[in-house]
């Protein structure tokens, strides 16, 4: 019996009508067996009731992303379409001169666009797609990202300083969806970066070994087997994230910038 219940098996009790050592011993058994399948009822309905009470906090968490969604998308379309619509009503009113005409359609399609944009971006953030991964030369993927934002940077006054890897720096990759993310790091690094002085934003590529790696959560693709991994750091000069909005930046719309600078979609 002793042996069953070492192994999770409490039903069954120990049958011994005696009134000796051995008989009280019997019933000390069957009465421990009592109480740890009380203690086992107890711990799998609270265990239950924990289950649900987190199901129900993700639920509550769903419903205010979902609200932020809706909130943030009403906010990003609505402001271009008021433009649309009060140029669309001054075209229509037939009292604009030609040129004012043409200035006011130019208008209406630069904020068609940026709503398509918008729309464009929720739907590369909900679509599910298969990453197409080939070998790709790090390298040359972050300078063609740098290059796209050359003419931001040259605007804004910020140098961007790209430290290669001195040797081969390939990579099995969808180079689309990386090249989204550096775009994203680096928009992010550049609206941090203040104009009022020279700074500078520092790109580099390193290569760890697996063994230097440690991470903070489990990811079901994560292969211990490898030899190394590649790093990519960007690094601004900003004053940081506040710790109060660090476990907001994830979720869509969710933004600190200006009207204007960003959708709340790039980190997410």
């Amino acid at each position: 019996k002793v042996h069953r219940v070492g192994q999770g098996d409490l039903s069954g009790p120990v049958d011994l009508r005696r009134g000796d050592e051995l008989g009280r011993l019997g019933q000390a058994v069957n009465d421990m067996c009592d109480q740890l399948e009380q203690q086992r009822s107890r711990i799998a309905s609270e265990t239950q009731q924990r289950l649900l009470a987190v199901e129900q906090l993700r639920h509550g968490d769903r419903l205010r992303t979902i609200g932020r969604l809706a909130a943030g998308l009403a906010h990003e379309i609505g402001t271009p379409l008021n433009v649309v619509l009060g140029r669309a009503e001054l075209i229509a009113s037939g009292k604009l001169s030609s040129g004012d005409v043409e200035t006011s359609a130019r208008t209406i399609k630069e904020q068609s666009q940026r709503i398509t944009t918008i729309v464009q971006e929720l739907l590369n953030f909900a679509r599910s797609k298969t990453p197409q991964r080939a070998p790709v030369d790090l390298n040359r993927l972050l300078e063609e990202s740098i290059n796209l934002l050359r003419p931001m940077t040259d605007k804004r006054g910020v140098a961007i300083h790209f430290q290669p890897w001195a040797h081969d720096a390939t990579a099995e990759l969808d180079s689309a969806q990386m090249q989204q993310v550096f775009t994203n790091l680096l928009i992010n690094a550049v609206h941090a970066t203040k104009c009022d002085r020279e700074q500078s934003i520092k790109v580099s590529i390193a290569r760890l070994a697996a063994a230097e790696i440690e991470l903070d959560v489990t990811c079901e693709q994560w292969n211990k087997a490898a030899e190394f991994y590649w790093q990519i750091g960007v690094e601004d000069q900003g004053v940081g994230i506040d710790p109060e909005v660090m476990e907001n930046i994830f979720e869509p719309f969710f933004t600190t910038k200006d009207v204007g600078e960003g959708t709340g979609l790039g980190l997410s």
